[in-house]
């Protein structure tokens, strides 16, 4: 659209848009005129709108339909319009014809009254959100109104008592914040109501107005003014309830709800607000309750939207959705990329960069999660990702030795041999290649895979094994031809020596020929050249031949070797470029017996010593040799007391003729680089941080980390979110759910000590008793809908936590907020229904020996009897809550 500032040279040489105002140009007009051209059928075939065509005598019938039922009615609520005029001006004439016309006669009388509400509203409500608004504020005002309809020559006129009422926004504000944590103002929800009533006729059916009248009569000659709340009936509940009220009782009267809205299916802005209200929430702290039945009831919502031929409002979803965390999965949401259908075992520990989509989705919806973004399996793209973020997501973290130590004494590798190969690339005849040309010019070399490399290769037995995250160097391969991520090839079945002579160079000088089984295992990384390192996906890092060299010349094999179960030999080697056999450099042995190779292998309670003689060899100018013997001590136990350590000292003391001088250090198998300020070497299973280079401070750097196991073992969670067993009412309340600690934790005092200083809920307090509180209702409504639970067990353990109320209520201190949250929540199990003095009998079928249910918050459970409902039967449930609490 455009804005004209209007002149007089506009006004003629455009005449024909000017002429339907009958204005003239050179003055301001003091008003505002809107123009709407009827479409005609060429308009409509060609509108993007609609294509609905309007002939003036519709709106002419329009209009007198209005003036015959409505005309004095829109006048009755709305605070400024004073006249409404119908006119007409007939094809071929040029002067307006009046049709008709409705006013307010006593304007003047009444203006001011009118509009009082209308004047102040809007500055009370900028006062109330900047939080200034004091006092009591309601308004009322009252007036007579004398309203006149005229048609030609026939005038008829009405009086009408009308009464306009304002609450007090403050009570109304405090309300609709403890009920739905949101503003009147977000809804518009203004506790302003009018009556009016008919001094002429009192047999007059009154109506529902919105300011202006709604097709709804009711049943007294009083027609009522409110802004009338966006409802949403109960079962819509889980898709709204953040967002909207929900009607809590049924209504009988079909055509009042049609006409309010209130049994309408939500649209699809609203559900997306529920969503993102329930993530927002979530990543707060605040989780809604029920916030998996909201998800679950989202995801159905959003599947039958998907399902429908018109993908309108799924495509709103999906473009909203798009990179936004929508999936709720183990108290987290995730971006649909972060998801795949299959994740392979070995990817299940990827620091939440890669997840599994939970079963329960898959079986119910796994065509919207599909359309949605969700994968079957690991791309280029989360594999890159994973990769990444082992490599550089922890700057601290350094090329080490220490990691292929682990790693292949992990794998019980009795020999660890480095071979650093400087020897240049493998000449050859064939034409053929295994990898794209980018590859030929890379040197050979060795370490921890992705920090290295982006193209590892392993030899084993028969097999040799490439990996290819980038999907950028081994062959295409299939129809339509498409790079793998890597591929295993069984050397002896296949001619891939006489097909690939290059990638078996680099193994042959280890004594691997590609005609037999080799019986071990090789690890090659081609280290990155700069040109390659540039267009890496993974990291731009490049290793050099001589910082290799140097890392491993540091290691001469003593201490490294210490506290790991399984190798004996470690070497680092090298081939010149010259040479076609790998030269030792130095060379770290253990010597033991029998018997104490099996203690070193062993994982056992019992404390045992044994001893290592490593001798070293160094290949330098003196040829160095070096020999060495360590006593080391293992075992687990339980707690140990002072004097038990003294005698275990005694028992297991060895004397050693002048012991060397030992600056103890801190090892988790392998060394941390941290001192113990003792003359001894200490190695335990501790936390460590992402580097491997400090153990992790308790407090500060696991409270917020999903590292403790639940009772059932199937997860890891916040210490946060598990409660101590031991405790009668926890025990009580979460009796089947993954709520608590494993045994071997439970049981240990120590262990439970320090779980309670980062999180676990080892007390009960108003917090804690709230959640057992908001536990048993959610188990009551899904006892209700879903018959999960016998209805018996349940209300056992709602006793308790009433009985428990009853007894400690005094030492709970329970704060304001949270007695309102308490006699609110519904969790108090009655045998006598109330239901029938609020809702609808609920029709059932069949028999039952068990008892019902019914939920009560507890407001109707001890200040509300049955003799007082019994004496007022129509009382609504609020006036009696309210009533009562006030009490």
């Amino acid at each position: 659209g455009v804005i004209l500032d209007v002149d007089e040279r506009m006004f003629k040489d455009y005449p024909n848009q000017f002429a339907p105002f009958r204005i003239p140009c050179e003055n301001h007009y003091n008003g505002t005129l809107f123009r709407y051209p009827l479409r005609t059928e060429v308009d409509s075939t060609d509108s993007e709108i609609s294509d609905r065509i309007y002939k003036p005598d519709a709106i002419l019938e329009m209009f007198d339909k209005f003036y015959e039922h409505e005309s004095i009615d829109s006048l009755l609520f709305i605070k400024y319009i004073e006249r409404i005029s119908f006119y007409e001006i007939k094809n071929g004439a040029n002067e307006l014809e009046l049709l008709y016309t409705i006013q307010l006669e006593n304007a003047d009388e009444v203006r001011e009254k009118r509009r009082l509400i209308a004047k102040n509203i809007g500055p009370m409500m900028n006062l109330l959100k900047s939080g200034e608004l004091k006092g009591n504020n309601q308004l009322d005002t009252s007036y007579i109104a004398t309203f006149c309809r005229q048609k030609g020559d026939s005038k008829e006129n009405s009086s009408w008592l009308i009464l306009n009422y304002l609450d007090d926004l403050l009570e109304t504000e405090k309300y609709f914040q403890n009920e739905f944590k949101r503003s009147i103002g977000d809804h518009k929800f203004i506790p302003n109501v009018g009556l009016a009533v008919p001094i002429n006729d009192l047999m007059i059916a009154g109506s529902l107005f919105c300011f202006l009248p709604l097709p709804i009569s009711t049943p007294f000659p009083v027609s009522v003014h409110g802004y009338f709340a966006d409802c949403y009936y109960k079962e819509h509940e889980y898709l709204v309830c953040l967002v909207a009220p929900i009607l809590d009782y049924n209504v009988k009267d079909e055509n009042f709800l049609k006409h309010l809205g209130w049994n309408t299916y939500p649209d699809v802005r609203t559900v997306l607000e529920q969503l993102e209200l329930c993530y927002v929430r979530s990543s707060n702290g605040q989780s809604p309750e029920n916030l998996k039945e909201i998800c679950n009831a989202i995801y159905k919502y959003m599947y039958k939207a998907f399902q429908k031929d018109d993908k309108e409002e799924f495509e709103i979803m999906k473009n909203d959705l798009e990179n936004k965390p929508w999936i709720w999965h183990n108290d987290a949401f995730y971006s649909a990329d972060k998801f795949v259908f299959r994740l392979p075992t070995e990817f299940e520990d990827n620091n939440s960069l890669i997840v599994e989509l939970p079963p329960g989705y898959i079986s119910d919806f796994k065509s919207l999660f599909e359309a949605m973004g969700v994968r079957n399996e690991i791309g280029v793209k989360e594999l890159i990702l994973i990769i990444n973020n082992m490599v550089e997501g922890n700057e601290e973290r350094k090329l080490s030795d220490d990691e292929i130590n682990h790693n292949a004494d992990d794998a019980k590798a009795t020999n660890l041999s480095v071979i650093v190969d400087e020897r240049p690339k493998f000449q050859h005849s064939s034409k053929m290649s295994l990898l794209t040309k980018e590859m030929d010019g890379w040197q050979v070399g060795f370490n921890c895979a992705y920090h290295l490399t982006d193209l590892p290769s392993i030899v084993s037995r028969e097999y040799i094994i490439f990996f290819d995250p980038n999907e950028k160097y081994l062959p295409a391969q299939g129809r339509p031809p498409k790079r793998k991520k890597g591929f295993k090839i069984n050397f002896m079945k296949t001619k891939f020596k006489e097909s690939f002579p290059d990638q078996c160079y680099p193994y042959e000088a280890l004594d691997c020929n590609f005609n037999e089984i080799f019986n071990g295992t090789l690890f090659r990384l081609p280290l990155r050249t700069d040109q390659l390192a540039s267009d890496s996906k993974i990291t731009n890092h490049v290793v050099k031949i001589e910082e290799i060299l140097q890392l491993f010349n540091g290691v001469q094999g003593n201490k490294e070797m210490l506290f790991l179960r399984n190798i004996e030999l470690c070497s680092l080697r090298h081939i010149n470029d010259h040479e076609q056999v790998p030269q030792p450099i130095w060379q770290a042995q253990i010597y033991m017996s029998d018997d104490h190779r099996d203690i070193r292998k062993s994982v056992t309670d019992c404390i045992q010593t044994y001893q290592l003689d490593i001798k070293i060899e160094i290949n330098d100018i003196l040829n160095s040799k070096i020999s060495e013997i360590w006593l080391l001590c293992i075992g687990g136990h339980e707690r140990i007391r002072s004097e038990e350590l003294e005698n275990i000292s005694r028992r297991t003391q060895i004397k050693f003729p002048n012991p060397p001088e030992l600056k103890g250090e801190i090892f988790s198998y392998l060394p941390l680089s941290i001192s113990t300020n003792l003359g001894v070497h200490l190695n335990g299973n501790f936390s460590l941080s992402s580097s491997r280079s400090n153990v992790l401070q308790f407090e500060n750097d696991v409270d917020h980390k999903r590292i403790i196991p639940n009772n059932s073992l199937n997860a890891f969670v916040l210490a946060s979110t598990l409660y101590d067993s031991s405790i009668h009412l926890f025990l009580n309340t979460f009796a089947d759910k993954n709520k608590f600690l494993p045994p071997e934790l439970q049981n240990d005092p120590v262990c439970l000590e320090a779980l309670g200083r980062i999180g676990l809920k080892n007390q009960v307090n108003s917090d804690t008793y709230i959640e057992c509180a908001q536990e048993i209702a959610q188990e009551i409504v899904i006892q209700i809908n879903q018959a999960r639970f016998p209805a018996n067990e349940i209300e056992d353990r709602a006793k308790t936590l009433v009985l428990y109320l009853y007894e400690h209520v005094n030492s709970l201190n329970f704060n304001e907020q949270q007695w309102e949250i308490i006699i609110e929540m519904k969790f108090v199990p009655s045998e006598k229904n109330l239901s029938p003095f609020y809702y609808e009998p609920k029709v059932t079928t069949g028999s039952s020996s068990e008892t019902e249910v019914t939920p009560v918050n507890l407001t109707n459970i001890f200040l509300t009897t049955s003799a007082e409902l019994e004496k007022n039967p129509t009382r609504k449930p609020n006036q009696i809550h309210l009533q009562q609490k006030r009490r």
